[in-house]
């Protein structure tokens, strides 16, 4: 089987039906007023342009603005779940998370909890029985609140034995549990690589490298002994970039990737200028109508 297809599967029936029901969930959950409908083609592509080619004009705050948070519930929320849910279907199938009962998972830049949902998406009915700790790390409450809400009405268990906190503040800032899985999905694309890091000699990929020792700290901080590290950004060229770095410290430092490297050597498709990178595509099978 292709790589892509072993770390992005495509989604079972089961998940399908799943998936299939989200527009109805969102329509329930956050009804969209008839001025933001009229305009959501437009704000979900002025939104797509701040977060890939317009990054300097991106407006940080942009999960507590309705028509932006309305743009990203309709558009960006159901395609990250959706590759989330194949990408973790993948990795649990590997034993790439290993999640134990009563796991503490904390998930920085959480916003509508997209992991959780794809999490559950992912897994089967008896590891779903399991008590497992999320907690959801964001400085936007209304997108915590909005994505506790989905979970609810998507797991639809009153018994279940998934726990839910939230931590509502400066996501680099706030302090939380040792994570036996710490998660930053779609959160290192985001953040300010300041090229002065590097000193008057270093430049740009200099200042690269120390902001990637310093995240990597701040990651080794807030694990658990035995804890895990999972990073999942676009798979575009500067993203590519900061998770290169990334791996790069992390290999320094010691630590052993999992996945989807098969070995701890140097990158051989760094993502430098004119060259390649690595990066994954996959056909989006299987796509509910609504969301097409």
């Amino acid at each position: 089987m292709p790589t892509a297809e072993r770390l992005l599967p495509p989604l079972s029936s089961a998940q399908e039906s799943h998936f299939d029901r989200l527009d109805a969930l969102l329509n329930e959950i956050a009804p969209l007023p008839a001025r933001h409908r009229k305009t959501l083609p437009a704000a979900i592509a002025e939104l797509s342009a701040q977060l890939t080619g317009r990054r300097d004009e991106r407006d940080r705050d942009y999960m507590a603005r309705p028509r932006y948070l309305a743009a990203y519930l309709r558009y960006f929320l159901p395609w990250n779940l959706y590759r989330q849910a194949r990408l973790l279907s993948g990795l649990l199938a590997g034993g790439m998370l290993d999640l134990r009962p009563d796991a503490r998972i904390v998930d920085l830049g959480a916003g509508p909890m997209t992991f959780l949902l794809a999490l559950w998406l992912a897994q089967t009915a008896e590891a779903r029985s399991q008590p497992l700790h999320y907690i959801a790390v964001d400085h936007a409450g209304k997108a915590l609140t909005l994505g506790r809400q989905l979970f609810a009405a998507l797991a639809d268990d009153p018994q279940r034995s998934w726990r839910v906190s939230t931590v509502k503040g400066a996501v680099l800032r706030s302090k939380t549990e040792a994570a036996d899985l710490l998660v930053a999905a779609n959160l290192l694309n985001e953040m300010t690589v300041d090229a002065a890091d590097g000193g008057s000699d270093g430049g740009p990929e200099a200042g690269l490298r120390t902001w990637a020792d310093r995240t990597l700290a701040d990651a080794r901080k807030r694990l658990a002994t035995g804890g895990r590290l999972l990073v999942i950004e676009p798979g575009t060229r500067s993203a590519a970039r900061r998770l290169f770095a990334l791996r790069a410290a992390a290999v320094t430092a010691g630590w052993t990737p999992l996945s989807p490297c098969p070995h701890a050597a140097a990158c051989p498709l760094p993502a430098r200028r004119n060259t390649s990178w690595c990066h994954f595509t996959a056909r989006p099978n299987h796509v509910p109508k609504w969301l097409l």
